[in-house]
C-alpha cells in the first residue's frame, strides 16, 4: 500500500508543503555545518550546495503512523530529523 492509498489529494498536497518547509529547515541546519566544517565530506558538501538535504543512505526523512481505529485512520507523520509532525487524520470522515 501507498500512502497515496490512505490521504485525499488535499491532504497530499498539504504533506508536500510540509514536507517541503521540513526539508528547509534541515539544509539550513546542514550549510551551518558546511560553512562551520563540521561537514567536510564532499557528497554532503556538494548536496547542500545544490539544496538537496541529506538524510543518508536511505533517504528517509518520514515515518507514517497510520493507527486504525473504530471511527476510520488516525495519520500523522514525523519528520526524522526535525521530529516535527503533521495530522493528516481527516476528521470530517470520522
Amino acid at each position: 500500500m501507498l500512502i497515496n492509498d490512505f490521504l485525499s489529494a488535499d491532504a497530499l498536497k498539504k504533506l508536500a508543503i510540509w514536507e517541503k518547509a521540513q526539508d528547509d529547515i534541515v539544509l539550513v541546519k546542514q550549510k551551518e555545518s558546511v560553512a562551520n566544517g563540521k561537514i567536510t565530506d564532499k557528497f554532503l558538501i556538494d548536496q547542500t550546495e545544490r539544496g538537496i538535504p541529506y538524510y543518508g543512505a536511505t533517504g528517509g526523512s518520514l515515518t507514517y503512523m497510520i493507527t486504525p481505529c473504530s471511527l476510520g485512520m488516525a495519520i500523522v507523520i514525523k519528520h526524522n530529523v526535525t521530529k516535527a509532525e503533521i495530522d493528516l487524520t481527516d476528521y470530517d470522515s470520522l
